[in-house]
Parts: structure tokens; C-alpha cells; sequence
């Protein structure tokens, strides 16, 4: 039976339908959680570098680019207290 993709994020399908576990390239996701290991290590520089290289080539409303933005202000509100 083929399954209804109708309304769904491309990155689900792809997951999904074609059992990819990745959409994104290795090269943007190694970015991606690099980004995310320098909010955990505070390191504000390296943060920034790769949000300005990531938002360039994934635009700056994408999902991630959205949760990393969401993760930042929460670990400097939690360091904050």
C-alpha cells in the first residue's frame, strides 16, 4: 500500500518512504552539530560562525537554524539563573 506524503516535511519522507536517516548533506550536518557543541561549551565565537555559514547556505528560516537559535537562548537563560 503506498503511504500518503500529502502535507509532510520532505525530511520525513525521505526518512520514511526512501529509508534515508539524513536529509541533509554530512558536510552541513557536521556543521550543524558543531554548532550545537559550541552552545553547550560556551563558546560564543565558534557559535556564531557557524550560525552566520549555516543560515547563509540553509536560509534563515529553516528548522534547524530555528532550533539552534531556540537552544542558545535557552542554555544562556539557564546560565543566567
Amino acid at each position: 500500500m503506498p503511504q500518503r506524503t500529502y502535507g509532510k516535511l520532505s525530511s520525513n519522507i525521505l526518512s520514511s518512504v526512501f529509508e534515508l536517516s539524513n536529509a541533509r548533506s554530512q558536510t552541513v550536518q557536521s556543521m550543524i552539530d558543531s554548532a550545537y557543541l559550541a552552545i553547550k561549551d560556551r563558546n560564543e565565537d565558534q557559535y556564531v560562525d557557524y550560525l552566520s555559514k549555516l543560515t547563509k547556505i540553509l536560509g534563515s528560516d529553516d528548522l534547524d537554524i530555528t532550533g539552534l537559535k531556540i537552544e542558545k537562548m535557552r542554555r544562556d537563560r539557564m546560565l543566567a539563573k
